[in-house]
Protein backbone atom coordinates (compact mmCIF):
# COMPACT_ATOMS: atom_id res chain seq x y z
CA UNK A 1 0.00 0.00 0.00
CA UNK A 2 1.40 3.13 -1.03
CA UNK A 3 1.30 6.47 1.98
CA UNK A 4 0.23 9.54 1.43
CA UNK A 5 3.38 11.31 0.56
CA UNK A 6 4.15 8.66 -1.91
CA UNK A 7 0.75 8.88 -3.62
CA UNK A 8 1.53 12.66 -3.83
CA UNK A 9 4.99 12.25 -5.02
CA UNK A 10 4.61 9.80 -7.28
CA UNK A 11 1.06 11.14 -9.03
CA UNK A 12 -0.36 14.35 -7.69
CA UNK A 13 2.67 16.81 -7.69
CA UNK A 14 3.74 15.08 -11.27
CA UNK A 15 0.19 15.89 -12.66
CA UNK A 16 -0.05 19.60 -10.79
CA UNK A 17 3.55 20.27 -12.45
CA UNK A 18 2.67 19.11 -16.23
CA UNK A 19 -1.20 19.40 -16.93
CA UNK A 20 -3.23 22.42 -16.12
CA UNK A 21 -5.83 21.92 -13.44
CA UNK A 22 -9.60 22.20 -14.83
CA UNK A 23 -11.41 25.12 -15.15
CA UNK A 24 -13.41 26.16 -12.25
CA UNK A 25 -10.29 24.53 -9.93
CA UNK A 26 -7.78 26.95 -10.54
CA UNK A 27 -6.96 29.24 -7.08
CA UNK A 28 -9.90 27.57 -5.18
CA UNK A 29 -7.98 25.92 -2.32
CA UNK A 30 -10.55 24.42 -0.93
CA UNK A 31 -11.37 21.75 -4.20
CA UNK A 32 -7.55 21.38 -4.42
CA UNK A 33 -7.54 20.04 -1.03
CA UNK A 34 -10.81 17.51 -1.84
CA UNK A 35 -9.13 16.91 -5.00
CA UNK A 36 -6.23 15.70 -3.45
CA UNK A 37 -7.96 13.79 -0.77
CA UNK A 38 -9.66 11.49 -3.32
CA UNK A 39 -6.57 10.87 -4.98
CA UNK A 40 -4.70 9.45 -1.74
CA UNK A 41 -8.14 7.77 -1.51
CA UNK A 42 -8.57 5.93 -4.48
CA UNK A 43 -4.74 5.30 -5.33
CA UNK A 44 -3.25 4.21 -1.42
CA UNK A 45 -4.61 0.29 -2.21
CA UNK A 46 -2.21 0.01 -4.86
CA UNK A 47 1.46 -0.57 -4.78
CA UNK A 48 4.38 2.55 -5.50
CA UNK A 49 5.23 0.26 -8.39
CA UNK A 50 2.20 0.06 -9.67
CA UNK A 51 1.20 4.18 -9.23
CA UNK A 52 5.07 4.39 -10.71
CA UNK A 53 3.62 2.08 -13.66
CA UNK A 54 0.27 3.35 -13.91
CA UNK A 55 1.30 7.25 -13.95
CA UNK A 56 3.80 6.07 -16.91
CA UNK A 57 0.59 4.72 -18.82
CA UNK A 58 -1.54 7.15 -17.93
CA UNK A 59 0.73 10.45 -19.80
CA UNK A 60 1.55 7.88 -22.67
CA UNK A 61 -1.92 7.82 -23.67
CA UNK A 62 -3.55 11.20 -22.51
CA UNK A 63 -5.00 13.49 -24.82
CA UNK A 64 -5.30 17.26 -23.92
CA UNK A 65 -3.31 19.39 -20.83
CA UNK A 66 -6.25 19.02 -18.43
CA UNK A 67 -5.21 16.37 -15.30
CA UNK A 68 -6.36 13.11 -16.31
CA UNK A 69 -8.95 12.00 -14.30
CA UNK A 70 -9.00 9.64 -11.07
CA UNK A 71 -10.78 6.90 -13.01
CA UNK A 72 -7.94 6.50 -15.51
CA UNK A 73 -5.23 6.80 -13.29
CA UNK A 74 -7.48 3.54 -11.20
CA UNK A 75 -7.92 1.66 -13.96
CA UNK A 76 -3.99 1.89 -15.30
CA UNK A 77 -2.87 0.79 -11.29
CA UNK A 78 -5.35 -1.96 -11.46
CA UNK A 79 -4.17 -3.12 -14.42
CA UNK A 80 -0.56 -2.60 -13.22
CA UNK A 81 -1.20 -4.57 -10.25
Amino acid sequence: MATEQEVVDIIIKPMISFYRAPDGMNGDTDKLIAVKTQFVRALSPYTTRALESAWDRVISRHYGWEWPTLQEIVREASLCS
